[in-house]
C-alpha cells in the first residue's frame, strides 16, 4: 500500500516538476541574454567574425551550433541571420542562417515536449481541446501560417508547438519552409548584397508580400477542409501527405 501511494505521489508530481525544470531552463536564458556579458558580446558583429574566423575550418559548425544554442535562450533569428551574412556572405550565410534556426526549433520542441507537455495535457480545459485538434490535424500548415506571420517570436513558438498536440516532423518540416523569407531578407542585409536602397527595398517587399500570399492561401485551405477531427494526439506521421495536399488541391 505505501509502495502504491509514493508511485501515485509521484506521477502526479512528476509533471509539475518537470515544468518547473523547463521554467528554470528559460529563465537562465533569459538571464544570460540579457543581464551576462554574453548579451553584450553576441551584439559585436566584429567580435563574433573574428572568433569564427580564428576557428578556421570549423567556423562554420562553430556558428550553427552557438546560432542555435543561442536561439534555444531566446534570442530572435534576425541577429542570426544578419550575422550570418555579414561573416560569409549571402548565399552561405542564409544556409547557415537557415540551419542554426532550424536546429534550435528541433532542441526547444523537444526540451518542451518532454518537460512541459505532460503538464499542459492534464491541465487543457475542454474549451481548448478544439483548438489542439486544429494543430494536431493541420500541423504542417498551421506552422506555415505562424512562421510566415510578420509578428511572433521564435523561442516561444517552439516552446508552445513542444507542449501542444502539434506533431514534430509536420512541424520542422513547416518550421524551415517559414523560415526562408525573413532569412533571406536579413542575410542580405548583413552580407551588404543589399546596400542600395532600392534593390534591397524591392527584394524585402517582394518576400513579404509572397510570404502573406502563401498564408493567406492556407488558411483558406484550412478553412474549405472544415473543422478538424479530434483525432488522438499519438496519431502517426502518415497524415502529412494529406496535411500537405492541403497547399496544392486545385
Amino acid at each position: 500500500m505505501d509502495d502504491f501511494l509514493k508511485d501515485f505521489s509521484l506521477r502526479q508530481t512528476l509533471p509539475a516538476l518537470k515544468l518547473f525544470a523547463l521554467l528554470t531552463l528559460v529563465g537562465i536564458g533569459w538571464f544570460l541574454l540579457k543581464e551576462s556579458p554574453l548579451g553584450a558580446a553576441i551584439q559585436d558583429y566584429q567580435w563574433v567574425r573574428l572568433k569564427i574566423t580564428e576557428s578556421g575550418a570549423w567556423g562554420s559548425v562553430l556558428f550553427i551550433v552557438s546560432g542555435a544554442l543561442l536561439t534555444v535562450i531566446g534570442l530572435p533569428r534576425v541577429p542570426v541571420s544578419l550575422v550570418a551574412g555579414f561573416v560569409f556572405g549571402f548565399l552561405k550565410g542564409f544556409a547557415f542562417a537557415l540551419l542554426a534556426a532550424l536546429t534550435g526549433a528541433v532542441v526547444t520542441f523537444y526540451l518542451a515536449r518532454c518537460l512541459g507537455r505532460d503538464f499542459f495535457a492534464k491541465k487543457l480545459p475542454e474549451s481548448a481541446r478544439k483548438y489542439e485538434a486544429l494543430l494536431g490535424e493541420h500541423s504542417f500548415s498551421m506552422t506555415l501560417v505562424i512562421r510566415f506571420f510578420p509578428v511572433g517570436h521564435n523561442t516561444l513558438t517552439n516552446l508552445v508547438a513542444g507542449i501542444s498536440a502539434i506533431r514534430p516532423l509536420p512541424f520542422f518540416l513547416g518550421s524551415a519552409l517559414g523560415f526562408i523569407p525573413q532569412t533571406a531578407i536579413f542575410a542580405m542585409m548583413g552580407s551588404g548584397f543589399g546596400d542600395q536602397p532600392l534593390l534591397r527595398s524591392t527584394m524585402a517587399a517582394g518576400l513579404f508580400l509572397a510570404s502573406l500570399l502563401m498564408m493567406y492561401v492556407i488558411i483558406q485551405r484550412i478553412r474549405r477542409a472544415g473543422p478538424p477531427a479530434m483525432a488522438d494526439e499519438t496519431e502517426n506521421a502518415a497524415d502529412i501527405p494529406q496535411d500537405a495536399a492541403l497547399l496544392i488541391e486545385p
